[in-house]
């Protein structure tokens, strides 16, 4: 492979049957060779190779034999290359008949569904245009006499105008190689004549712009990829995208059995987790005799209770029971 690799352009997947391991936990016994897992090892290095996870079976081997011996001889590898293309690429299993290896399925897409729920970028603070535009819904909440009701209300409100904000300025991928044209463009005529004013300040917008956009994606990447070691830049752009795509790959749940039916669509997972957890969480029945329990509290902890609750103001007017 080592001198394959040179002569190979292009994304790569490798996957097949390596007959070797890379750790001690991969074989369901002690037998484990470590001079030969540690050149396997340092070949996948030197290849700068990264591994799909494998999810649904510890090995994928077994000799067949009482007891057997198993293993995880099968994997698939892609380079960084793969990854950019593909980023939800997947790796399953399917049952064995006749062989003694389980049979591998990649599953390949560039799409990776979107959560639901809102999550603050911290690539939106880097934009200039972010802050002057969202900040103002922040001040016209009116006034209340709860602190705590005000804080909700202008987290709601900020959340709304940067969910506004987000729609109207989406990432273009032609914005970045626009700008590096232009400075390509105008440094070539630099070297033939001189520029004009308005050449220069045109190519040093088009570098702050450029600058800015990248800082902005290093930024969501750092954050997807949960890493905090790295400071952000451009080289490490792309360390962060890998870093994000492979950790959601080892979280993901690709197959989920209900009640002897496979699910694999995404929509069809997460109506069935969420019926799982409504059932799992739901109300409580009530107690035997339709009793409604109450605390126990003395009557003197209750008079202080109303005094507190008539004091305070912009609480309900209707009186408090103690029964």
């Amino acid at each position: 492979m080592l001198s394959l690799s040179p002569s190979i352009d292009g994304a790569r997947l490798i996957v097949g049957d390596f007959n070797l391991i890379r750790l001690p936990r991969e074989k369901n016994n002690d037998r484990f060779d470590a001079g030969r897992a540690s050149a396997f090892n340092a070949m996948i290095n030197a290849l700068a190779w990264l591994e799909l996870p494998f999810s649904d079976r510890l090995y994928t081997w077994s000799s067949k034999r009482d007891p057997p011996t198993l293993a995880r001889l099968d994997r698939a590898f892609f380079d960084a290359a793969w990854d950019s293309l593909f980023p939800d690429s997947t790796l399953a299993s399917r049952p064995r008949t006749t062989s003694d290896h389980v049979p591998l399925v990649v599953s390949v897409s560039t799409r990776i569904p979107s959560a639901g729920r809102f999550f603050f970028e911290n690539s939106w603070l880097l934009d200039p245009l972010f802050l002057p535009a969202v900040l103002p819904s922040w001040s016209r909440v009116p006034s209340s006499p709860c602190a705590a009701t005000r804080l909700a209300r202008q987290k709601k409100c900020l959340r709304s105008a940067a969910k506004v904000w987000k729609r109207q300025h989406k990432f273009i991928p032609v914005f970045d190689n626009n700008c590096k044209f232009l400075i390509d463009l105008l440094d070539y005529l630099e070297e033939h004549r001189r520029l004009s004013p308005a050449e220069i300040a045109l190519r040093s917008d088009a570098r702050l712009a450029l600058a800015g956009s990248v800082a902005r994606q290093a930024a969501y990447w750092r954050q997807r990829g949960k890493c905090r070691a790295v400071a952000e830049g451009d080289e490490n752009t792309g360390y962060f995208h890998a870093r994000a795509s492979q950790r959601r790959r080892g979280n993901a749940i690709r197959v989920l059995a209900v009640d002897g039916v496979e699910l694999v669509a995404h929509n069809a997972k997460e109506a069935a987790l969420r019926r799982f957890y409504s059932n799992l969480l739901g109300r409580a029945p009530a107690p035997p005799g339709g009793s409604t329990w109450r605390p126990s509290t003395p009557a003197r902890q209750w008079s202080t209770v109303r005094r507190w609750w008539r004091l305070s103001p912009g609480r309900r007017s209707e009186p408090l029971s103690s029964r």
